[in-house]
């Protein structure tokens, strides 16, 4: 989890992504909550956004979208 990721916790990934290259890191920027449950679908709230980073893939997310931590399959 990176907060502040509009901030400061972009920054961070690339030394974190190096140390532990096989975690999924979720950012969520500034005055934003995303809410849910494991294994099931996740909502964004709030003024920012949200990314999901794995490896060389990434995700991006705004407002009020739903979405899985895990690609399917």
């Amino acid at each position: 989890f990176l907060p502040h990721y509009n901030r400061f916790g972009a920054a961070w990934l690339p030394r974190l992504q190096a140390a532990l290259p096989e975690t999924l890191f979720l950012g969520v920027d500034e005055e934003t909550a995303v809410i849910g449950r494991p294994g099931d679908e996740w909502r964004l709230f709030g003024a920012g956004g949200a990314a999901i980073h794995q490896g060389s893939k990434a995700r991006a997310f705004q407002a009020g979208e739903v979405f899985q931590l895990l690609e399917p399959g």
